[in-house]
C-alpha cells in the first residue's frame, strides 16, 4: 500500500530524476541525496513483490543490473576489502538506478524534455561558474576552474547536452522557432566553452560521436546522391585535418640551427654557461639547454618570486624546468638577464606552471594540440611520462597489459587493482611508480579486476540492454552511448561517483523512458 497518493509519489519520483540531472554535474553530495530520495520513494510507494517481478522479467534490466552483480562476485577472490567496499559504495548507482527506473511509471514527454532541459541549465549554469572562476581567480589553466566535478567528467556532460540541444532543435517537438534558436546559441557557448577548456578528451569524443551520428543517419537516407555527398565530406574533412596537423607538425619541427663555435661562453655578468648541445628538446624552435647559467638564474628567479628556484610551481612541476622552458620558448638566454626581462604577470605564469609563452593565450585548443605535440616529442628524447597526461596514459595502458597477461581470466577481484597496480609499476621501475595512478582506460581496469571473462561479461551488460529494447536507432540513447563508451579508452569513467553516476544515471534513463516518448 503507497504511503502517499500515486500524484505525490510521482511528484517526488520526478524530483529526485531533476535532482539527478543537475547534481552529476554540480554536486557529489547532493547527488547521493537524490538517489536516496528515490530509493525512498520507490520504497514508500509499496507493492514491492509485483515490482520485483517486473523487474525479473525484464531482461534489459537484468542485464544492466548485471555491472554491479558482477563487482559482488569480484569479492570472492580479492584480499582487500576495504578498497573493494569502497568501491561497491562508489558503484551503487548501478544497483538501485537500473531497479527504480525500470519498474517506476513511464515519464511523458514533457516530463522528459524538462528533466533533460535541466541537465543542460545545470552545464551552463557550471560553465558560467567555472568561467568566473578562471578570471577572478586568474587562472591559467581552464580546467582548473572545473571546481564541481573533474573537467573530463564535465566536459561529457557537456558532450551529452550538445547533443540534446541538437535533438530538440532538428527534431518535431513543442518548442517553437525562438526555443530553439536559443538552443542553438546554447548549443555554440558548449561548443566555445570546451574549447576554451581545452578539453583533449571531451573535444576529441565530441568529433567522433559526431561523425558516428552522422554516418548513421547518412546511412538510414535511401537516396545514393545523400550518401556519396557525405563520403565527400568526410574525405575532404579528414584531409583538412591532415593538411592541418602536418602544418603544425612542421611548425614543431622548424627548429633554429646553432652554430656550436659561434655560442658564448659567458653571460654579461662574467658567469660561464653551460650549453648541452647533445639535448635535443626545444620550445619554439629554440634549443631549451644551451646558454644556462644556473647560478644567475636562481639568484635572479628567488629575487622575483616567492616559490623558490628549486620547488615546484602551483602545477606541482619542477620550477626549474618550467622557468627554462619559458624563457626558452621566447628566445631568451637562462641567465640574470633573461629574468629580468620577464614582466610581473609573465612571473605569475610561470609560477602557475606555464611553460611556454603561447600557453598563455587563453582557450587556444590548437596550443592544447602543440602541448601534446611536444609531450610526444620530449618523450621520444628522454622516455619520462611525468607530467605529461598524454603520455602518462601510454606508460599506463602498456603496464595495463603486462599486468592482465598475468590474471588473464578472472583478473585479481575487486578490491585489488590499484594495489596490483602500483606494484606492477614498481617492479617494472616506471617513472609514474610513486603517482599513484591506475590505467586511464575503463576497459582494462575491468580486465584487471575481473579477467578477460570479466570483461565479456562487462561488455554484454553494456551492449545488450539497447539491442533488446531497440535503443540504438534513437538519437538520444545513441549519442550518449557512443560519449560514454569512447570516454572509457582514456579515462576510468565509472570508477569515480560523479562518473558512476553520470553513466548509471543516464544509461538507464534512456533505457526505461517510453521508446515512442523519445522517437525521431
Amino acid at each position: 500500500m503507497p504511503l502517499l497518493k500515486e500524484e505525490y509519489h510521482k511528484a517526488i519520483y520526478v524530483l529526485g530524476l531533476l535532482g539527478l540531472a543537475v547534481t552529476v554535474t554540480m554536486s557529489a553530495y547532493i547527488m547521493s541525496l537524490a538517489q536516496f530520495l528515490l530509493m525512498l520513494n520507490w520504497f514508500a510507494e509499496g507493492n514491492i513483490k509485483q515490482k520485483f517481478k517486473s523487474f525479473f522479467q525484464n531482461k534489459a534490466a537484468l542485464a544492466s543490473l548485471g555491472i554491479y552483480l558482477l563487482h559482488i562476485l569480484g569479492l570472492l577472490y580479492t584480499s582487500n576489502f576495504t578498497f573493494a567496499f569502497a568501491d561497491l559504495r562508489i558503484k551503487l548507482p548501478f544497483l538501485g538506478l537500473p531497479v527504480i527506473l525500470a519498474t517506476s511509471p513511464l515519464l511523458n514527454r514533457k516530463t522528459i524534455q524538462y528533466i533533460l532541459l535541466t541537465h543542460v541549465a545545470a552545464s551552463f549554469a557550471s560553465s558560467i561558474v567555472s568561467m568566473s572562476v578562471f578570471y577572478t581567480q586568474h587562472l591559467t589553466d581552464m580546467r582548473a576552474a572545473s571546481v564541481f566535478i573533474s573537467h573530463i567528467r564535465f566536459s561529457l556532460n557537456i558532450c551529452l547536452d550538445i547533443f540534446i540541444l541538437l535533438y530538440f532543435v532538428f527534431s518535431k517537438n513543442s518548442f517553437n522557432r525562438w526555443i530553439k534558436a536559443v538552443f542553438g546559441l546554447l548549443t555554440v557557448w558548449f561548443v566555445y566553452f570546451m574549447l576554451f577548456m581545452e578539453s583533449f578528451t571531451g573535444i576529441i569524443i565530441f568529433l567522433i560521436a559526431s561523425a558516428i551520428l552522422l554516418i548513421v543517419l547518412i546511412m538510414r537516407k535511401t537516396k545514393t546522391v545523400y550518401r556519396i555527398a557525405f563520403i565527400s565530406f568526410l574525405m575532404i574533412g579528414a584531409l583538412s585535418l591532415f593538411i592541418y596537423f602536418r602544418g603544425l607538425l612542421a611548425e614543431f619541427h622548424n627548429i633554429k640551427p646553432i652554430d656550436v663555435a659561434t655560442l658564448a661562453d659567458t653571460t654579461a655578468h662574467g658567469n660561464r654557461y653551460v650549453h648541452d648541445i647533445h639535448n635535443k628538446i626545444t620550445d619554439n624552435g629554440n634549443y631549451t639547454w644551451i646558454y644556462l647559467c644556473e647560478e644567475e638564474l636562481a639568484d635572479a628567479w628567488n629575487k622575483r618570486s616567492l616559490i623558490k628556484y628549486d620547488s615546484v610551481d602551483r602545477e606541482h612541476q619542477r620550477m626549474k624546468y618550467t622557468l627554462v622552458r619559458y624563457l626558452t620558448s621566447k628566445g631568451l638566454r637562462k641567465d640574470r638577464d633573461g629574468v629580468n626581462a620577464l614582466s610581473d604577470q609573465e612571473i605569475n605564469y610561470i609560477e602557475s606552471g606555464v611553460a611556454n609563452v603561447n600557453y598563455i593565450k587563453k582557450g587556444s585548443f590548437e596550443n592544447r594540440i602543440k602541448n601534446t605535440i611536444w609531450e610526444f616529442e620530449n618523450y621520444k628524447l628522454t622516455h619520462d611520462p611525468r607530467g605529461r597526461s598524454m603520455i602518462q596514459r601510454f606508460e599506463l595502458w602498456r603496464n595495463s597489459l603486462l599486468l592482465i597477461q598475468k590474471h588473464l581470466l578472472f583478473g585479481v577481484g575487486t578490491g585489488d587493482p590499484f594495489d596490483v597496480f602500483t606494484a606492477e609499476l614498481v617492479n617494472n621501475h616506471s617513472l609514474l611508480k610513486d603517482a599513484r595512478l591506475r590505467s586511464h582506460n575503463q576497459y582494462f581496469t575491468i580486465t584487471i579486476t575481473f579477467g578477460i571473462l570479466g570483461l565479456a561479461v562487462f561488455l554484454f551488460c553494456l551492449i545488450y540492454p539497447g539491442i533488446k529494447l531497440r535503443k540504438y536507432s534513437y538519437f538520444l540513447f545513441l549519442s550518449f552511448f557512443l560519449i560514454a563508451m569512447l570516454s572509457m579508452l582514456t579515462e576510468d569513467t565509472i570508477e569515480s561517483q560523479a562518473g558512476a553516476t553520470f553513466f548509471a544515471f543516464f544509461f538507464c534513463f534512456f533505457l526505461f523512458v517510453d521508446k515512442n516518448e523519445i522517437s525521431e
